[in-house]
């Protein structure tokens, strides 16, 4: 090791050191965890925070009189984790010029492990001596200024210059934003739901409660920092730019928070936000939805549960106030539909369905009762069923009730096929050049198993599923009955296919398993609606050919388990995480949940269960999960232990 390795490590060491005596002797000096004497109490959810958060504060070490360039570079690295709102101690490694250009929130690199600094060696210069290092590493996502998780396995390279000031080194040219180790930013930050309006287009005039449900825009805010804050500026920033399309944010453009407030839950449950920017002549009804998307976002942060929220004018006169039992009328899962029932198939490959808290299952009774089918669907209503056939060519749709008989198939597929890009062509759902989605070099996709893919119910009603067969691509039921009509996949290379489907209640984003070869990757598409009568500027006039109100488009496909190798199966289990089967790189296959922007979620891999096949949950998370495995399906707990609902069983899923 070089001896300013050596001296790295060494600074490391005493700064540990420091730390390790606040937390022995709880002093409560400068460069150790403080302890508030003021404020407001705070409930403490476990549940809610990072592993490993114990509610410390940690701030960072100033510079050492007489510190080498090395110790520098690595002190401000240091400093830059701590929980300074201002990054005051940070700031004292850097001149005074570059004190006043540096932006550290303009983005953060989020590393596998710790930075990197490496001397490129020193030179002279108009304003003296200088000192030029390069710190890098292998990045495992950006955080955007929006505060947006973006996965990404490149290489950073940062290049930080310094020079004398006074006789003392200190940084003069850095990048904006931050630099952290996976295990910095994981103490440093935590994910929040951000929530928007879903804007369904053309359909939402067909389903009205579509305009009155909550989408989430998963957001990464300072832990421990103003987390409240934080989370209200976010949703008056409004929404991403992956999700503005489909959403809306009922506060002005305009709208800021007045002043220096410090936004708190009060132990009474009031969170009063005074804003600036707002007109005082809001329409009937705007206030009380700008509310709930406050309280919705707040509601899980683990700082108090905000029953009322309260928006103000700059000089604190009430715009409106809004309860929490009176948020429920605009809330996230307004459309999920009773999950009261489980579904899956009997080992005589027919459709049954248990109860909650029942252990056997019967038969549902309809026109499906004696078919015996591969995979099946029911409507969020629970008033329809698809089933597809055993050998994966044909796909039914018929009641639950009644004692008519099997209905023709509304879709007829080849069992086998080659799937896309067995021709080298791009298939009618494709786009070579259409966004989202990464170049997969040629490879040909998997041919089994062929057919139809499980199909899957929207919050308005739609039937999705894909075709795996002669006419492969992604396709969708307009109110789950009629003529299966194609649904272009901007993104979707020659060498792709859709393996599996699963829509999400709100209309508006839905995820899909594609294929590359052997290997399985979750992405997440957004569901954009243009009227018929645009569908020719919108590039696809399928829809308005054969006679639908509205042309559908999957775009901006991003990768959801970026860290996984390979995905099996997949459910929403919640309005923004999924639990998946998946593969590691070097790993062995696990069940977990992920979130929606392909952040990792703070919570184990779901323990003692193995060779699973298929998943299913809900988007209410307190619903249990059920798995196929082996020896049929089985069904969680609430102790978290695993026990058989159906030997021989498969498929099992909730209504959507």
């Amino acid at each position: 090791m070089t001896a300013e390795g050596r001296e790295g490590r060494r600074r490391r060491g005493r700064a540990a050191r420091r730390l390790l005596g606040c937390a022995a002797g709880a002093l409560l000096l400068a460069g150790c965890a403080s302890m508030p004497g003021s404020g407001d109490v705070h409930r403490v959810d476990s549940a809610q925070r990072p592993e490993g958060d114990g509610q410390v504060r940690v701030f960072g070490v100033p510079p050492e009189e007489g510190a080498v360039p090395q110790e520098i570079v690595l002190g401000f690295l240091e400093a830059t984790t701590s929980d300074e709102a201002d990054f005051a101690t940070a700031r004292q490694y850097l001149t005074p010029q570059a004190q006043d250009t540096w932006r550290p929130l303009a983005s953060t690199t989020v590393l596998r492990g710790s930075p990197l600094p490496t001397s490129l060696g020193g030179e002279q210069t108009d304003d003296g001596e200088s000192r030029l290092f390069e710190v890098t590493g292998t990045r495992l996502a950006t955080v955007d200024e929006g505060r947006v998780f973006h996965p990404d396995d490149e290489t950073y390279r940062g290049q930080f210059r310094l020079r004398l000031v006074d006789g003392e080194w200190r940084i003069n040219e850095l990048p904006d934003g931050l630099v952290l180790a996976e295990e910095d930013f994981r103490r440093n930050y935590r994910t929040v739901d951000t929530y928007f309006f879903a804007d369904a287009g053309a359909a939402a005039a067909e389903v009205p409660r579509v305009a009155d449900t909550l989408v989430p825009d998963p957001v990464f805010v300072r832990s421990r920092v103003d987390p409240v804050g934080e989370a209200v500026s976010m949703v008056l920033r409004g929404p991403s730019e992956w999700l503005a399309p489909v959403v809306r944010s009922y506060f002005p453009a305009s709208a800021r928070p007045a002043g220096d407030q410090r936004l708190t839950v009060t132990e009474a449950g009031l969170l009063s936000v005074r804003l600036t920017g707002v007109p005082e002549d809001l329409p009937a009804g705007r206030c009380e939805r700008m509310a709930a998307q406050v309280l919705f976002t707040v509601r899980d942060l683990g700082v108090g549960e905000p029953g009322v929220v309260e928006l103000a004018d700059e000089d604190g006169s009430r715009h409106c106030s809004l309860t929490e039992s009176e948020a429920l009328n605009w809330r996230p899962g307004l459309l999920v539909g009773s999950q009261d029932r489980q579904y899956f198939l009997n080992e005589d490959r027919r459709l049954v369905s248990v109860g909650e808290e029942a252990d056997q299952a019967r038969v549902v009774p309809g026109p499906l009762q004696d078919a015996q089918l591969r995979s099946v669907a029911v409507s969020r209503d629970e008033e329809l069923a698809a089933g597809v056939s055993v050998g994966g060519a044909e796909l039914y749709v018929a009641g639950l009730t009644g004692s008519e008989p099997l209905p023709e198939p509304v879709h007829v597929t080849e069992p086998g096929g080659e799937g896309p890009g067995a021709d080298g062509n791009e298939g009618e759902n494709g786009s070579e050049n259409g966004s989202g989605g990464e170049d997969p070099g040629g490879e040909e996709p998997e041919t089994e198993p062929g057919g139809l893919s499980t199909p899957g119910w929207d919050g308005l009603g739609d039937l999705w599923f894909a075709d795996r067969g002669g006419d492969p691509g992604l396709y969708r039921i307009p109110g789950g009955t009629g003529e299966a009509v194609p649904v272009t996949v901007e993104g979707l290379r020659a060498s792709q296919r859709i393996e599996e489907v699963r829509p999400a209640s709100d209309g508006v984003r839905i995820a899909l398993l594609l294929s590359r070869g052997d290997k399985r990757t979750l992405y997440l598409g957004r569901v954009e609606r243009t009227p018929a009568a645009g569908a020719a500027e919108a590039g696809s006039a399928v829809e308005a050919a054969r006679g639908t109100d509205h042309v559908v488009t999957v775009r901006d496909l991003r990768p959801v388990t970026p860290h996984l190798d390979n995905v099996t199966a997949a459910a929403w289990a919640g309005d923004s995480r999924l639990v998946v089967v998946g593969r590691p790189a070097d790993g062995v296959e696990q069940l977990q949940f992920v979130s929606t922007d392909g952040a990792a979620v703070n919570t184990p891999s779901l323990p003692g269960l193995g060779e699973v096949t298929g998943v299913a949950a809900s988007e209410e998370e307190k619903r249990p999960l059920l798995a196929e495995v082996a020896e049929g399906v089985v069904r969680q707990r609430p102790d978290g232990q695993w026990q058989i609902l159906a030997p021989g069983g498969s498929d099992p899923v909730y209504p959507g």
